[in-house]
C-alpha cells in the first residue's frame, strides 16, 4: 500500500507538471503574440492604407516569392550553361591533344620569316591535265570532295588546304590572294603533277585563282606550269562589297557586324562552344558535305586554329579587292574562263532577320551580286567567256550542284586536250566583251 506521504509527493509533483507545462504554452502564446505584431507592422509600412488584407495570401509575399523563383532559375541556367561549357572546353582540349591524323599528304614550304609551314593537299585521278579546286573564306580541300570524285574520272585533281585552315599549319600574313598564289606556284613545283592545269575557284577563292592564272600566264612565277582555264563559281568581285553596302545604310551596318562576327566565333571556340555548336548542326553538315569529308570537317571546322586562319583571310580580302581594282582588268589573260552562277536567290534571305533590312534591300543585294557576276564574264579573260547561271543552285553550288562544277571542268579540260567542241557543249550563250 501507498503511503500518504508518497501520494502526497506525487500529487504535488503532477501539479507542478503541470503548472510548467500552463507555463511553456503561455510563453508560446507570447512568442507567437509577439510575432503576429512584428508581421502586422511590416505589413502596415507596406501598406499605407492600413487596409487589412480580405483573405488569401498577401500580394507582396507573392512577388516576394516570385523573385526567389526567378533568382532559382536563372542560377540554374547559369549552372547548365557553365556545365555545357566547360564540357566543351574538356572535349576541345581532348581533340588537340588527340588530333585526327590527316587523309592526304604534306609539304613543307617557308613563310616570309623562313619557317616551317606544313601544308597538306590530296591527289585524286592520272588525267593529263591537273584541276585545281580553291574554296571561298575559310573553306578547303574538303569542300570539294564531291566535285573532285567526278573531276578525277578524267584529270589528275590537287585539292589543296590553304597555309591556316584544315590540317595545314599557318602561312604569312596577310593572306592575299598574292600570297596565296604565290603558294600555290610553289606546290605546283614541288608535286608532280601535269603541266597543263585548270583552275576552279569558289568565292573568295576566284581571286586565287585568277591571280595565279595571271602569274602563270605571264610567267610571273618561273614555272613551266600553263594555265588552259579558268572555272569562277559564284565568285566575288572587287566592286562588290562597295556596291553591296550602297544599298542601304542598315545594310552597311550589318555587313560590317558580320566581319566583326569571326572574332567572338574564334573566342568560343577557345572553350568549345563552336564543336559543341557543330555536333548540334551535324544533320545540316551531313547535307552538305560528303560522307567520306565529314569527319575531318567536324574534327578541324571548330578548333580555334582554324577559325583564326579564316579570320587572317577574312580580314586580307578588303587589300586583295583594292589592288585587283588598282590593276587595270585582267584583259590580257588568253584563258577560257566559264562564270558559274547561283541562280537561286537566297544568299541574303538571312538578313532580312538585321535590323533596318526590308525585302527590298534583300532583293537589290540579289540585283547587285548577279550584276557583278556579269561584270566578271565581261573582264576576267580576253577570249569570249561563258556565264552559266545554275538555277536550282544557291551559292555554295560546288556543294548543292557538284555535277554542274564537273561539267564545266570536263568540257575545259577537253578544250586544253585539242577538243574544240569543248566549250560548245556547254549550252549557254557567249557574253559580250
Amino acid at each position: 500500500m501507498m503511503r500518504p506521504h508518497a501520494i502526497l509527493r506525487g500529487g504535488i509533483t503532477r501539479a507542478t507538471r503541470t503548472l510548467r507545462g500552463e507555463e511553456v504554452s503561455a510563453s508560446k502564446a507570447q512568442t507567437n503574440a509577439r510575432a503576429m505584431m512584428c508581421l502586422t507592422r511590416r505589413w502596415a509600412s507596406s501598406n499605407p492604407s492600413n487596409t487589412p488584407p480580405k483573405g488569401g495570401v498577401p500580394k507582396e509575399m507573392l512577388v516576394h516569392e516570385g523573385k526567389a523563383i526567378l533568382k532559382l532559375m536563372i542560377g540554374g541556367v547559369l549552372l547548365a550553361t557553365g556545365f555545357i561549357a566547360s564540357s566543351g572546353f574538356v572535349i576541345e582540349k581532348m581533340k588537340e591533344i588527340n588530333p585526327m591524323p590527316a587523309p592526304g599528304r604534306f609539304l613543307e614550304l617557308h613563310d616570309d620569316a623562313g619557317n616551317p609551314v606544313k601544308v597538306h593537299y590530296r591527289l585524286r585521278g592520272n588525267g593529263d591535265v591537273t584541276v585545281i579546286f580553291d574554296g571561298g573564306v575559310g573553306e578547303t580541300s574538303f569542300d570539294w570532295d564531291k566535285v573532285a570524285e567526278q573531276v578525277a574520272e578524267f584529270a589528275t585533281v590537287l585539292s589543296i588546304d590553304r597555309p591556316g585552315l584544315g590540317f595545314s599549319t599557318p602561312g604569312s600574313l596577310p593572306r592575299t590572294a598574292s600570297q596565296v598564289a604565290k603558294e600555290y606556284a610553289d606546290i605546283l613545283e614541288m608535286v608532280n603533277v601535269p603541266r597543263n592545269v585548270v583552275l576552279v575557284g569558289h568565292g573568295a577563292g576566284g581571286y586565287n585563282m585568277r591571280q595565279l592564272a595571271k602569274d602563270l600566264t605571264q610567267h610571273a612565277t618561273g614555272s613551266n606550269v600553263k594555265c588552259q582555264g579558268l572555272v569562277l563559281v559564284d565568285a566575288l568581285q572587287e566592286n562588290l562589297r562597295a556596291e553591296l553596302e550602297s544599298v542601304s545604310e542598315p545594310v552597311r551596318a550589318a555587313l560590317q557586324k558580320m566581319d566583326a562576327n569571326g572574332d567572338t566565333v574564334l573566342r568560343l571556340a577557345h572553350v568549345g562552344i563552336i564543336r559543341l555548336i557543330t555536333t548540334v548542326q551535324r544533320k545540316k553538315m551531313m547535307d552538305k558535305y560528303s560522307a567520306e569529308a565529314l569527319p575531318y570537317v567536324e574534327f578541324y571546322t571548330p578548333t580555334p586554329a582554324h577559325r583564326r586562319g579564316a579570320n587572317n583571310e577574312n580580314a586580307a580580302l578588303p587589300l586583295t579587292e583594292e589592288r585587283f581594282r588598282e590593276s587595270p582588268p585582267v584583259r590580257g589573260l588568253d584563258v577560257p574562263t566559264v562564270v558559274l552562277t547561283h541562280g537561286k536567290a537566297d544568299l541574303f534571305e538571312g538578313m532580312i532577320m538585321q535590323p533596318g533590312i526590308t525585302p527590298p534591300a534583300v532583293a537589290a543585294l540579289e540585283d547587285k551580286w548577279q550584276e557583278a557576276q556579269r561584270v566578271l564574264a565581261k573582264t576576267v579573260s580576253s577570249k569570249p567567256a561563258l556565264q552559266i547561271i545554275v538555277k536550282d543552285g544557291g551559292h555554295c553550288i560546288h556543294h548543292e550542284k557538284p555535277e554542274e562544277v564537273t561539267k564545266v571542268v570536263r568540257a575545259l579540260v577537253n578544250e586544253t586536250r585539242g577538243d574544240g567542241a569543248g566549250l560548245e557543249s556547254l549550252t549557254t550563250a557567249t557574253c559580250p566583251v
